[in-house]
């Protein structure tokens, strides 16, 4: 047997858990060791080592590679939980982040607490805000609007797997805002880009892996903000809701432009790291 089949056999070979979880443990962190193998094996953490599972070699091999590379681990597995649900991403897409979480919890509680019916997602990227929203509030009708069509592809695959949304949740390329025939909003929700041009040199390797079009957004990573807020008032409902995530220096100028275009700031949400992250405001009744 020459040198290749034994190659080929040895990489097509399986291995237990605990062998897995050793030879991932030896080069990657254990949080990540722990979601490889979660994904690979389709079990619970508490099942993992007592499930007699079989990890192809093959595989463990490939997310080792894939993370020395610097790809980030959603992008390996193709999946990534936000709000409970579980999302397809790829590199047309950003990946879901906690801080995201934080806007979409915002936007549900006012849905349901003012009985909120149509509500606009600009830049909906995966579709993880639209497709969590409208999955756990049924009275929402949700039109979502990117300007990038291969993320809108990824977007309607992640519909595929909410059947019971299709006619509730719309998928629109464009550039912010859908056309006027689309009608007027209780709520708009954004997480928009907000890195500004200069510093994109300076962000993690592994971010410069995500489309630059869903985080770059001028010399002060305002552009997108400033279009939204100046656009958002002609396409509100009275006394509508308007939830934006901005960058971590941006509260300052955020609050004056959404202030300057007519909005008042009802509240301002700080993530986890005590950033202020999330803009709530409303337009007059």
């Amino acid at each position: 047997m020459g040198p290749r089949r034994n190659s080929l056999r040895y990489l097509n070979r399986f291995l237990s858990v605990r062998e897995a979880a050793s030879l991932l443990s030896s080069r990657l962190d254990p949080e990540e060791t722990k979601e490889i193998l979660l994904f690979l094996t389709d079990k619970k953490y508490h099942e993992l080592f007592f499930s007699g599972a079989k990890i192809p070699f093959r595989e463990i091999t490939r997310f080792i590679r894939g993370r020395k590379k610097g790809i980030p681990l959603a992008y390996l597995t193709g999946e990534k939980v936000f709000m409970g649900f579980r999302f397809r991403v790829d590199p047309s897409v950003l990946i879901p982040r906690p801080e995201t979480e934080l806007l979409a919890e915002k936007a549900l509680l006012l849905a349901r607490e003012k009985n909120l019916t149509d509500l606009l997602d600009i830049g909906t990227g995966s579709g993880c805000i639209a497709l969590s929203l409208a999955a756990s509030f049924p009275q929402l009708r949700i039109t979502a609007t990117d300007i990038s069509g291969k993320a809108l592809r990824t977007a309607k695959k992640n519909l595929k797997a909410f059947p019971s949304l299709t006619g509730r949740v719309r998928f629109i390329r464009a550039d912010l805002f859908p056309p006027k025939s689309y009608g007027s909003f209780d709520m708009i929700v954004s997480n928009p880009p907000y890195v500004p041009d200069k510093e994109w040199k300076d962000l993690d390797p592994e971010v410069r892996r995500e489309p630059g079009i869903a985080l770059l957004a001028g010399p002060r990573g305002m552009d997108s903000i400033e279009r939204i807020a100046r656009k958002a008032p002609s396409r509100l409902k009275k006394g509508a809701y308007f939830l934006l995530e901005i960058g971590y220096n941006q509260k300052n100028r955020a609050e004056a432009v959404l202030k300057k275009n007519g909005f008042k700031i009802e509240e301002i949400l700080r993530d986890f790291k005590g950033i202020s992250r999330i803009m709530v405001s409303r337009w007059p009744d």
